[in-house]
């Protein structure tokens, strides 16, 4: 992928996503400008069939409008007859290493009814974890708690809009970690068997320190975003062009490109 001389110009250039060395500068995938990510979670919609590990819930697709007024969000709440925490995890999701570090995001929205405890993220194995709550009525963060091999890096929770909120939780698997792999979930607070739960949406997990803009999956891991770059040979006085590259979702291959300069002159 590179700038290239359309042939039988006068030195017109071109963006090729064949070429490997361009005229004037090299070229890669990942620049310093770059917002580009990756959700390891195969099917983020789907939390019935994501999150296998199933106890005292009761789960239901399409049953409310997403924070993106799809109409797919997933409800989640009490099976009406086991008393305890609601519990939504994927046991052996992967296999990470001491220093990695993982962050987890799920969007979510208290039921009309309300949950009658908090919402809560959790990453690791048995004790060696880590795991944050949430109280999705007033979009606080009301705890968290951490372990020696699992350490709590930092979580959020932002406001969404319409009462959906993305709540994040970021760890880091420190020396004592020896598990042969680790768990991802969430999990109800509240304990009457009844529990009216709360909204799910857009389940993602990242090898990064902090949150990135929401990826769809739809069966399989997938990575994409934006990058914008200056145009070589332009300066802030020659003027500076300055355009936006884009990554297709689950491709390497950057397709197109726009004149962020010119848009940004038009708005």
């Amino acid at each position: 992928m590179a700038y290239v001389t359309v042939p039988g110009s006068n030195s017109i250039w071109e963006y090729d996503n064949t070429a490997t060395t361009s005229n004037t500068y090299s070229d890669s995938a990942a620049g310093a400008n770059s917002v580009l990510n990756t959700n390891l979670i195969a099917n983020s919609i789907d939390f019935n069939s994501t999150f296998s590990n199933q106890f005292r819930v009761t789960i239901t697709a399409n049953a409310g409008d997403s924070p993106f007024g799809t109409s797919n969000a997933t409800l989640i709440k009490g099976n009406g007859s086991d008393t305890g925490t609601k519990v939504l995890f994927k046991f052996a999701f992967n296999t990470p290493s001491v220093g990695d570090t993982q962050t987890f995001s799920v969007f979510a929205k208290n039921s009309d009814a309300g949950t009658g405890g908090t919402f809560q993220l959790e990453i690791g194995n048995s004790a060696q974890r880590a795991n944050v709550q949430f109280n999705p009525a007033t979009g606080a963060r009301t705890g968290f708690a951490t372990s020696s091999e699992v350490s709590h890096t930092s979580s959020t929770i932002t406001d969404f809009g319409n009462g959906w909120y993305r709540c994040t939780l970021t760890v880091t698997y420190e020396s004592g970690w020896d598990k042969p792999n680790t768990n991802i979930g969430m999990q109800l607070n509240g304990t009457t068997a009844n529990d009216a739960g709360v909204f799910v949406y857009g389940a993602q997990l990242e090898e990064v320190s902090s949150s990135t803009p929401y990826l769809e999956t739809a069966g399989t891991a997938i990575s994409g975003g934006v990058r914008t770059y200056d145009k070589p040979g332009t300066t802030k006085t020659k003027p500076l062009q300055t355009y936006i590259r884009t990554r297709k979702a689950g491709e390497t291959i950057e397709r197109g490109e726009l004149s962020k300069t010119y848009y940004d002159g038009q708005i």
